[in-house]
């Protein structure tokens, strides 16, 4: 078999159809704390921890492990909303009503951080220089040190994701758009699918941005609430392979290559230069995420469970016997 030790990585090939992958599901039946998930995140030992909408789970290979306030009181509620693990291996859970961190272990602990009591956390990231950035629904924080935070002047509120790009540049997407972080400025970007202002009728704001991922040629992709947009040294750029129409929840480079989009009606995946193609129509996909072994894992809302993909030719450090 396959020890954890080797450098096996049997990514999925971005030219063969999901359909034609090693796929499993994951529901309430199965373990999981609930079949609604927010997010997914793998932890350098391993674990894959789920966000879930009541509760925190973890998976080791064979079964699910639960978290929530009746067994952990240090979680502040149950509906989990975004994970995040920082260079120290601990692992930041932010949730509609707080934030925690899990420090591994035997056993690990959880600690709830005293500045986001009550505060719905919706984006973590951590930059090179080690600093730790949270997004709230009222403001945006920035760790001085340990639990300790502190509130950004002037600052985007209802920020959704904060991602670091190639250069050291910050960047937020909040419910009212996108901002690059110039010292101790904040810069709105506009485009005709992320106008400056949301229509006050509009049931859906265009103005959101829900993700941002940075490409390893310095670019940037960002999934607002009405498209999939990508930018290049600041500027907007068209390469005719942008999803219009659809809300992006959660984008994601694998190591060979392709580029998976969660949406609203599904997942998408473009290779190369290639237009963005449907790979699985399953609606509510929230969150996507690529694992050691060059697994993809799925989580989607309304109900429709957890979903892992495997590179069906693969030997996988995760043996038939652990998944099944």
């Amino acid at each position: 078999g396959v020890t954890a030790d080797e450098p096996q990585v049997p990514s999925i090939r971005p030219d063969v159809p999901l359909s034609q992958q090693l796929h499993r599901e994951f529901y309430l039946k199965d373990g999981l704390p609930s079949n609604w998930i927010n997010d997914v995140n793998q932890t350098r030992d391993d674990y894959v921890w789920i966000a879930t909408d009541n509760g925190l789970g973890r998976y080791d290979g064979f079964q699910f492990k639960v978290f929530n306030r009746s067994i952990t009181p240090q979680l502040p509620v149950n509906e989990m909303r975004v994970l995040y693990e920082g260079r120290d291996g601990c692992l930041w859970i932010g949730t509609t009503a707080g934030l925690t961190r899990y420090k591994p272990g035997r056993p690990g602990t959880f600690e709830e951080v005293p500045a986001f009591s009550g505060k719905a956390v919706r984006a973590i990231c951590e930059d090179t220089a080690g600093t730790i950035w949270i997004g709230t629904e009222k403001a945006t924080y920035v760790r001085r040190v340990g639990l300790d935070f502190e509130i950004l002047e002037d600052a985007p509120t209802n920020v959704r994701a904060i991602c670091e790009d190639q250069s050291g540049t910050l960047w937020f997407g909040s419910h009212f758009g996108l901002f690059r972080r110039q010292g101790t400025t904040y810069e709105q970007f506009t485009h005709k699918r992320l106008p400056a202002r949301a229509s006050s009728d509009a049931t859906v704001p265009q103005t959101r941005v829900n993700a941002i991922l940075a490409d390893d040629d310095g670019g940037l992709w960002i999934g607002a609430n009405r498209a999939l947009l990508h930018m290049q040294d600041g500027q907007f750029t068209s390469r005719g392979r942008e999803l219009d129409s659809q809300q992006i929840y959660g984008i994601v480079r694998t190591r060979n290559g392709g580029l998976y989009v969660a949406a609203r009606f599904g997942l998408y995946r473009s290779v190369g230069e290639g237009p963005f193609k449907e790979v699985s129509s399953k609606e509510s996909a929230f969150c996507v995420m690529e694992d050691r072994e060059g697994s993809l894992w799925v989580g989607h809302g309304d109900n429709r469970g957890l979903h892992y993909y495997r590179n069906s030719h693969a030997k996988a450090v995760w043996t038939e016997a652990r998944v099944r």
